[in-house]
């Protein structure tokens, strides 16, 4: 498996998925410079609409 690189400074990244109902939701987070990101279906996301996801009931 490989392991996904960090943009910014070539760290590993660490990934999170979250599965809502239809949708997968991936958080990618850099330990060494905190460097988030949230993508869905290959396309990167905005934190406000990672946030309406997880917000509905």
């Amino acid at each position: 498996m490989a392991t996904t690189r960090c943009a910014q400074c070539g760290s590993p990244l660490v990934e999170i998925t979250l599965n809502r109902g239809e949708s997968t939701m991936t958080m990618q987070s850099c330990s060494t410079c905190d460097t988030r990101s949230w993508r869905a279906d290959g396309e990167l996301l905005p934190i406000h609409r990672v946030l309406e996801a997880v917000g509905r009931r």
